[in-house]
């Protein structure tokens, strides 16, 4: 194949195929990006991710403090947005709102499961949430507007679903 520019002709050699396949780009996924071969680092959570029990039993995660502002329609992951799982798209729309609670918004996340496994963790097992926002399975998550979880934002998490998935 050979092209024209500017009354300089170019060859181009279209006989060795790309050496990377990188997949379809509305759907990439990590694994197949160039780079360290996956592109998703283990937890490095204090305590290894588990339980942090308070003195008096609880944990020392709140679900409606610390994790319901990050699921809510204006909160930093947006996934309760109408153009996300607010509306009528699959998993089932979310429930989380300031206003509708923790319960209702658990409710929401626990009808929802990803590569084989349960969305959220009651016992500490794999969690699809966790590997759907690091994007180790299915799509990675959140889309924008949604801004990346941080390793801090993951850690605490892990460590309500360690407790429980206590509605607190």
């Amino acid at each position: 194949m050979a092209f024209v520019v500017s009354g300089t002709a170019l060859a181009i050699s279209c006989a060795d195929p790309p050496s990377q396949e990188y997949g379809n780009p509305n759907g990439l996924l990590r694994k197949n990006l160039p780079g360290d071969g996956g592109g998703i680092s283990p937890l490095s959570c204090a305590g290894d991710g588990g339980a942090q029990l308070l003195a008096d039993g609880g944990c020392a995660v709140s679900f409606t403090r610390d994790l319901l502002p990050y699921f809510t329609s204006n909160g930093t992951w947006h996934c309760a947005d109408a153009v996300c799982h607010g509306g009528n798209k699959q998993p089932p729309p979310l429930t989380c709102s300031p206003d509708g609670g923790a319960a209702a918004c658990i409710t929401s996340l626990s009808a929802i499961s990803v590569g084989g496994m349960p969305y959220l963790s009651t016992d500490g097992g794999q969690a699809g949430i966790i590997c759907n926002l690091q994007g180790s399975c299915g799509n990675k998550m959140p889309l924008a507007p949604g801004k990346d979880p941080s390793e801090d934002d993951l850690c605490k998490l892990s460590t309500w679903m360690a407790c429980g998935a206590p509605p607190n």
